[in-house]
């Protein structure tokens, strides 16, 4: 029943073996990672999916979660890229279990990985980020403003221009008051 909630909501799962250096995934990971389901592959074959620019986060993210005087969690976002050469971005989740002797976290045993598609949502974001510029381009070609008033907060949000256009230190959060507005405005 477990399994069958994981697979539903799209998480992938595996199981990392650091004495013997291996990582199993489950049938969601491998389809993603474009590798074989549930045998035990080296580290190193999976690892070599990660995307290039993303290697040296994901490496610093890894040693901290296998220092023993943290709390052996990590949480990170990152690139995969397959054999077909698709790219994905993951969402990881990795809690890591120690070796303790009694007195302490000696060394890294296991871990389990919970990794879910981010693509989907990052090609949104990408996608609104890209509007976000082509408009930002548009209006300072044009010389034009573009301001949105909510009524009933009586709040203005401007674009870069309008700040310009007014004489008006920038908001972290573009927002303005409807008194700011006015105050701007020559009284002729």
């Amino acid at each position: 029943m477990l399994s069958r909630a994981i697979a539903i909501v799209g998480i992938g799962l595996a199981s990392v073996d650091y004495v013997a250096g291996t990582i199993t995934l489950d049938d969601t990971t491998a389809s993603l990672f474009d590798l074989p389901a549930n045998v035990p592959l080296p580290r190193a074959q999976v690892h070599a999916r990660f995307h290039a620019d993303d290697i040296a986060q994901i490496e610093n993210a890894i040693a901290a979660v296998l220092d023993s005087v943290g709390n052996g969690f990590m949480s990170i976002e990152h690139r995969i890229v397959r054999s077909d050469g698709s790219i994905f971005w993951v969402s990881a989740r990795k809690q890591i279990e120690f070796a303790d002797d009694g007195t302490g976290r000696l060394r890294p045993i296991r871990g389990v990985l919970a990794i879910m598609d981010l693509s989907a949502s990052k090609a949104v974001e990408t996608e609104k980020s890209e509007q976000q510029e082509r408009m930002r381009l548009a209006t300072e070609a044009t010389g034009v403003g573009i301001w949105e008033w909510n009524i009933q907060s009586n709040l203005i949000r401007w674009d870069g221009q309008m700040f310009r256009f007014y004489g008006v230190d920038p908001t972290p959060d573009g927002y303005v008051s409807y008194r700011s507005w006015t105050d701007a405005v020559l009284p002729e």
